[in-house]
């Protein structure tokens, strides 16, 4: 008898598999919910399936009895909820849901008589209360000056649960390791609860002007979501002043038309020029860094100095290459006389 008992359990074991459950993940409060239980039985027979809540069984379908389909109520899953003519072996279907019925579902499956093997698998579900109408931005000036600092508000209305905030500037996500953001929620009347959050900005150049220069309004974006549920966002806009626009715009004009002198291509340190001077390699570059205060007099000086100093070392080759030649014909005439 124990052998075969044993043989039952072991065939069980290999009859029924690939146990799986589709439940939604979110749903709004009054939806409908379909929950889906899939498994392999392998030629064997199905003695029961039975679904739970939070370990309370609130259906079963056993095809051997009859009615095969049978609902109970448990906390959060009224009778009424359950649409029992469009459930089965496959999958139960719940009218309508409210916050309470948020939980843990679990899909039980056994197989018939000797092995009455049984597997289960859960996956939870919430019941989202959405906000109602968008998340609103305050604490915005419509103009800011380059290096100031921006401050944005984001509050989302008031949810369960509490909605996420997401920010973009100038439609890039706004990630928290590299901008200052603080969030925080609190309890509403009504047991729901609001997000708020606040961005904090210090304004450069990239935030207010493109690659190429030109200049565009900055776009400050705040999304809220719940789930796949609830997905809304608000968008404002803000600007240069005009003081800091004019001196920007200037000042561009003012660099496209001084020509730039030559800097040490390894150095990106402003106040560098450099000149060719006395070294081992006459091509290398050596630097000239002008003190504070230093003229354009004494740095004329410093390239006429280089100048100089390079006219000295051609002569000095000159001179030397003469004299060698004077002392190979003066050997030539003294081997020529003997």
């Amino acid at each position: 008898m124990t052998y075969l008992f044993l043989a039952a359990l072991f065939q069980g074991v290999w009859s029924l598999r690939d146990l799986r459950v589709s439940v939604p993940e979110a749903v709004k409060v009054g939806s409908p919910a379909i929950l889906n239980c899939f498994f392999d039985m392998e030629g064997e027979a199905l003695y029961s399936l039975r679904w739970y809540r939070n370990q309370e069984e609130f259906f079963r379908y056993t095809p051997k009895e009859t009615p095969s389909a049978k609902k109970f109520a448990v906390a959060g899953i009224p009778e009424n909820y359950i649409e029992i003519s469009e459930s089965n072996a496959t999958q139960v279907k719940l009218s309508r849901t409210s916050r309470e019925t948020s939980g843990l579902f679990c899909c039980e499956v056994s197989a018939e008589f000797p092995s009455f093997f049984t597997l289960e698998v859960s996956s939870p579900m919430i019941v989202v209360e959405p906000p109602v109408g968008k998340p609103s931005i305050t604490g915005l000036k419509l103009q800011y000056r380059l290096g100031e600092t921006l401050t944005a508000n984001c509050t989302a209305p008031g949810s369960r649960p509490a909605a996420n905030i997401t920010w973009f500037v100038n439609n890039h996500l706004v990630e928290q390791h590299r901008y200052n953001v603080t969030e925080w929620r609190r309890t509403l009347t009504g047991d729901s609860d609001q997000t708020s959050s606040q961005l904090k900005i210090n304004l450069t150049r990239r935030h207010l002007f493109h690659h190429s220069g030109q200049y565009r309004s900055m776009r400050i974006k705040c999304a809220a979501s719940v789930f796949n549920v609830y997905t809304e966002w608000v968008e404002k806009f803000v600007d240069l002043d005009k003081k800091s626009r004019s001196a920007q715009a200037k000042g561009k004009e003012e660099n496209d038309a001084v020509e730039p002198r030559s800097k040490n291509p390894n150095s990106s340190k402003d106040g560098d020029y450099w000149g060719r001077g006395r070294h081992q390699d006459s091509n290398r570059l050596i630097p000239f860094k002008p003190t504070e205060g230093s003229s354009d007099e004494s740095k004329a000086g410093f390239l006429e100095k280089v100048s100089t100093g390079r006219s000295s070392i051609t002569e000095s080759h000159h001179i030397s290459v003469i004299l060698v030649l004077a002392c190979l014909v003066h050997l030539k005439l003294i081997a020529y006389q003997r």
